[in-house]
Formats: C-alpha cells, structure tokens, sequence
C-alpha cells in the first residue's frame, strides 16, 4: 500500500469512455486530465479526500508503479479543480 506524505497526494489517471470503447489518455496530450485521489499526505488541505476525482494540468506529477498499477505522485497545488458530484 502506498501512503502520501506532506502535501503530496497519489493519484490514479481515470481512462475516459467513448461511444462503446475506452480512450486512454496518453501522457504526451497537452491538455489537463482526470484522476482519482488514492492518497494524501498529512500536511495536505483537509478538503482533499481519498477517491475525490480531481483534474490536473498535462505533464503534472512523478510516475511511479506499485503491484502492476501506474499511479502519479503530485503536489496539492498542482491540483486545477475537484470535480462536484
């Protein structure tokens, strides 16, 4: 299991579905993206929460891979916006 420290978060990259197939986003897109919060770190601000979905600038965070799974650590001011709902 994987756990954030300060105010870095992990997130997992969500893949967007088209008509019938699924898109995903590739890291060369200059364009934001959406991910799942996994984890935050504990300096991070408290209306951050675990599985909030989050948008992101392209080419934001460190790749890393845990158990077969890619995930991106951040930094919480990297954050663009939290999806309501």
């Amino acid at each position: 299991m994987l756990k954030a420290v300060a105010k870095r978060l992990i997130v997992k990259r969500i893949e967007e579905e088209t008509q019938d197939k699924k898109l995903i986003i590739t890291v060369n897109e200059n364009k934001p993206f959406k991910a799942v919060v996994i984890a935050a770190g504990s300096e991070v601000d408290s209306q951050l929460h675990e599985q909030e979905i989050v948008i992101l600038p392209a080419h934001t965070g460190t790749p890393i891979e845990q158990d077969g799974i890619k995930y991106l650590v951040i930094y919480e001011d990297q954050i663009l916006a939290v999806v309501d709902g």
